[in-house]
């Protein structure tokens, strides 16, 4: 296979993984790791420097994964995916991929929008089922919290 064709498959995988997580099936992202993969949440460095900042949350294994990729504290999500870079050698890979994470949520009467800027730091391996995510590092470089409309004022 080419390193052109195996990025596109990396790519797909990155893909299908905000989608899913939009469309709230836990169980189907988890299916992207490998069956011992990991998690890990992590909050922006300090003042923006090199790192991966502080670790909020890890899950390990399929099971954890599905049960932190619940989305239902949210109204809803949409992860709009941007650039990726891909580094390949063999059957593995690491690569880094560009996010922005809207969530609407409530908070008591109130509908509000949280933007999250977020770098995607993963590490791939192809095994019998295909590329899957070995580890993946989600970092906030930023966010921002907004009351949003309640969508009543949509254009006709």
């Amino acid at each position: 296979m080419t390193s052109e064709a195996i990025e596109r498959e990396l790519r797909e995988l990155v893909v299908r993984y905000a989608h899913l997580a939009d469309r709230r099936d836990g169980a189907a992202v988890s299916r992207l790791f490998t069956e011992d993969g990991v998690l890990a949440i992590f909050s922006a460095p300090e003042n923006g420097g090199a790192g991966d900042g502080i670790l909020r949350r890890q899950s390990t294994g399929r099971d954890e994964i599905t049960t932190a990729m619940s989305m239902d504290r949210y109204l809803a999500t949409s992860h709009v995916v941007a650039q990726s870079i891909f580094d390949q050698a063999a059957d593995e890979a690491t690569g880094e991929t560009y996010c922005l994470a809207y969530q609407l949520y409530r908070d008591g009467q109130e509908r509000r929008r949280r933007t999250l800027a977020i770098r995607y730091l993963d590490t791939f391996v192809n095994g019998p089922d295909g590329w899957r995510i070995r580890e993946r590092k989600l970092l906030m470089d930023w966010a921002e919290d907004a009351v949003s409309s309640d969508g009543t004022d949509r254009p006709t």
